[in-house]
């Protein structure tokens, strides 16, 4: 083997709050005031995290609103609202820090940007006009339906707290098979999935388990079999949840998500970091035609995922996977270690931590015979240069990988390197990122590299209207298509040429 090929997408320069690009319904009268609808983003240094917000004004001339946190559960909080003029502020009254918003309407009433501050702390918010669908989205629970057994689609509200309120979408399709074939999606927590580790279903009782975040349903199925009524426990609180049976599924659709029997063979894998002491449990995907084949790592990027890289109801690695194995190339994928199946602790676990777990992944794949003698490895969405305005008490990982400037380790990169941004991307600006990663490379005397930008794309790679991270749940493509067909065509070219 004479050397791995990096495909890479890799933000040089982080990009700072900047107002999401306006929609196309920005009318006269909607530039009068602040009333309405808003969805946007806070703007943390872990990234952009969503938030929705609606305002009115009563009879008395006096403002008030309610703000929508999804990834947190958070619905329909109470603010206290002072508006004067296209002046805008917001406040979380009663909690600590006191969450405050000040933020300024724009001429064309079409956003509210400024700063979030809490305990001293401050960082850029900025909202978009929407509607009222955009911010209150989401299947109502209504009437179950009546059925036998387990099998088919629930849905349940979890209320831990009078302001805390989650829509849990439980799908089951098969309680025999191991581990079973069922998800918990939590609808307002971005579709985020959690797959059943153990069921139990005996007479009238339904017992399941989920492994991140540890919990536990227990219940009894009513005599019709519509209902669930139990105790979902998480830590030592248990607290009441309804699941009542629906006619089909309140997850948000993924037509991407391949379906089987797939036209290639699945293996699942151990990958050992002996230096670590840490094992990585994974996913090997081999073409059905002979190989030898070239065989990809699949890298996570900030925050614990697993092996599907699931983000806002998306499995990311999973699609993606999928389309390089129907392509003719291999594919290795891993829980991040601390997550899913694998061992190990992640919040404590520094960036070298994680590079160590990548390159024991890479020397597995250099045993297996699958591998042609080129092999490839894929990072996505890896963190960016030192920012001195960004706080480093969030975690020893971001900590640690602040002080990282990735222009330097691409400076001793020579081999060949494929790096794609979305020209929507509002997280990884590609006209600043794209010309510093041509540089750093040219630096290097690397001639063998691609950079480009994919028009109207996200910073996940989906087909979107403005690029806002809110929209990532509500587009039910996963991965475009084009940058599918960009990345295989690439590996493929990239792997003859250097034969």
């Amino acid at each position: 083997m004479t050397g791995a090929t990096w495909l890479m997408r890799i933000p040089i320069v982080p990009r700072g709050s900047g107002c999401l690009r306006p929609g196309p319904e920005s009318a006269a009268e909607a530039a009068k005031n602040a009333a309405g609808f808003w969805a946007g983003s806070l703007f943390l240094p872990t990234g952009p995290f969503e938030i929705r917000a609606e305002f009115a004004q009563g009879a008395d001339r006096s403002w008030h609103g309610a703000l929508h946190i999804p990834a947190q559960g958070v619905r329909n909080f109470e603010l206290g609202v002072a508006i004067e003029n296209r002046t805008v502020r917001f406040t979380m009254a009663g909690l600590p820090g006191e969450p405050t918003y000040d933020g300024r309407l724009s001429d064309d009433g079409s956003t509210i940007a400024g700063d979030y501050t809490e305990a001293g702390a401050r960082f850029p918010f900025s909202l978009q006009r929407t509607t009222a669908e955009a911010v209150k989205a989401g299947p109502a629970v209504g009437a179950g339906i009546a059925g036998q057994g387990l099998t088919g689609h629930w849905l349940g509200v979890l209320k831990p707290t009078p302001n805390l309120q989650l829509r849990l979408a439980l799908d089951v399709q098969d309680v025999e098979s191991a581990p079973p074939d069922a998800v918990l999606i939590s609808l307002d927590q971005q579709n985020g999935r959690m797959p059943l580790s153990s069921v139990s279903v005996r007479g009238g009782k339904v017992r399941f388990e989920i492994r991140r975040p540890a919990a536990v349903f227990e219940g009894t199925m009513n005599a019709d079999g519509s209902e669930l009524v139990g105790t979902w426990t998480q830590g030592t609180r248990g607290t009441p949840l309804v699941l009542k049976r629906q006619a089909k599924s309140a997850a948000v659709k993924r037509p991407q998500d391949p379906l089987r029997p797939y036209p290639y063979v699945e293996h699942e894998v151990s990958v050992v970091n002996a230096s670590a002491g840490v094992t990585l449990a994974g996913t090997l995907t081999v073409p059905a035609r002979p190989g030898p084949h070239p065989a990809v790592v699949l890298i996570t990027g900030s925050g614990p995922q697993d092996r599907d890289a699931q983000v806002a109801g998306h499995r990311t690695f999973l699609v993606l996977a999928d389309h390089l194995a129907r392509a003719g190339i291999a594919v290795l994928r891993c829980d991040d270690r601390g997550v899913g199946k694998s061992t190990g602790k992640f919040d404590s676990a520094l960036q070298s931590d994680f590079v160590g777990d990548t390159l024991a992944g890479v020397a597995w794949l250099r045993g297996r015979t699958l591998s042609a003698e080129q092999r490839v490895a894929l990072g996505l969405a890896k963190p960016g240069a030192p920012n001195p305005q960004l706080k480093l008490a969030e975690s020893p990982w971001l900590r640690d990988v602040l002080r990282i400037d990735p222009r330097a380790t691409l400076q001793n990169v020579k081999c060949p390197v494929l790096a794609l941004t979305g020209g929507m991307d509002l997280q990884v600006a590609a006209e600043e990122n794209l010309p510093a990663i041509e540089a750093a490379l040219t630096a290097a005397g690397n001639r063998r590299f691609t950079t480009r930008q994919l028009p109207g794309l996200n910073h996940l790679f989906q087909t979107c209207r403005n690029g806002a991270p809110f929209e990532y749940a509500q587009i039910e493509e996963t991965f475009s298509p084009v940058a599918l067909k960009e990345i295989a065509q690439w590996i493929v070219e990239t792997v003859r040429e250097n034969r």
